[in-house]
Formats: C-alpha cells, structure tokens, sequence
C-alpha cells in the first residue's frame, strides 16, 4: 500500500468534486509490463489484481491495457484498466483528470463525451506557443487567445506577451468548459 501525493491544481479539481479532503488517499499499485504500475482504490485493487496487465505506450500517454478473447468470435480485444474501473456506457469516454493514464482511482476518472475529453487534453508539443489556447498573432510581437466549443472558435483578444494571453485563455476556459478546462500553467 503506497501514500499517493496530488498536484495542488488536481487536489483542488478533486476537492470540488468531493474526492478530496485534504489528505492524501491510500491506495495500491499494481503491477504492469515495462516496469511501470498502476494507481488503483483498495476496493478494486483484489478483483483488478487477478488479471495480467500491460504497459500500452500511446502518444505521451501510458494506459494499463489487458488482452481478452472475445468468445463468439475468438478474436482479441483490448481492455483497458480505467474502462473497467469505470464502467462507461458504449458511447462515453473515461477522462484522467490528472493526465495520468496510470492513475485509475475512481477520484481521478470521470464520463465524458468525445468533446469534453477532447477539451480537458494538453497543448499539443509541436505548436509556436508553450500554451493551449495562445497563438501568434500576425502583428509583430503580439498573441491572440481562443477558446474552442462545438468546434467554434471564440476570440478572447490580442494581448502584448504570451502569458498575458495564456492568462486569458484560462478564464475563457473556466467560463466556456467548466469542469473539463485543461488550464495553462503559468509561472507567477
């Protein structure tokens, strides 16, 4: 059994949803392929811990993945940890609300729609800013904010430095995503 430690921005998202009280939670390892393991409750630890589980690199993300053949049809079909943890309807997502793949305690997973997880998901490496929201305007020197819903983009202003429109992208975000806002982190 292992004491887990949250990053105080996960602490607070966990606190208003009632899974934290400001201690950090007991939970297990289980162990995965590649020398990684996975964070689990002590309610789903016996019952997850009979399977033989993998280390799934997909991206920058790691899940805990298991292989199952499917009886009907013998084929095989990928499992993942958190789908089980969950339990989600078809058509419904699991979102890590920390970005860890591994952390499947049932405090950092939620249902989400295709839209919310596409929106609770980082910046993407390979852009001109450090942050999700921020892009170079064409005036020299200045950065426009955009936050995106439902695939409209909606514009948040032009601002003289990078962080004052990362700034304003994290209000757009709180305001137009709730819950699911993927906030920029910012060195103040």
């Amino acid at each position: 059994m292992s004491i887990i430690s949250f990053a105080p921005d996960v602490r607070s998202l966990l606190a208003k949803r009632g899974a934290y009280s400001g201690t950090d939670c007991t939970m297990k390892k289980i162990e995965l392929t590649q020398g990684k393991y996975a964070i689990v409750d002590d309610e789903d630890f016996e019952w997850l811990n009979s399977y033989k589980w993998h280390a799934a690199v997909m991206g920058r993300h790691v899940y805990a993945t298991r292989i199952e053949r499917v009886k009907t049809t013998k084929k095989r079909k990928t499992v993942y940890m958190h789908r089980e943890v969950l339990k989600p309807k078809a058509n419904q997502l699991c979102d890590h609300i920390d970005f860890d793949g591994l952390n499947n305690t049932r405090a950092n997973l939620r249902v989400a729609t295709k839209e919310q997880n596409q929106i609770h998901a980082r910046a993407q490496r390979n852009r001109v800013s450090a942050y999700k929201g921020v892009m170079k305007a064409s005036t020299a020197g200045r950065w426009i904010a955009l936050v995106t819903t439902k695939g409209k983009h909606t514009y948040l202003g032009t601002y003289k430095t990078e962080e004052e429109a990362a700034t304003a992208y994290n209000e757009g975000a709180k305001k137009y995503h709730g819950e699911f806002a993927s906030l920029n982190r910012l060195n103040k």
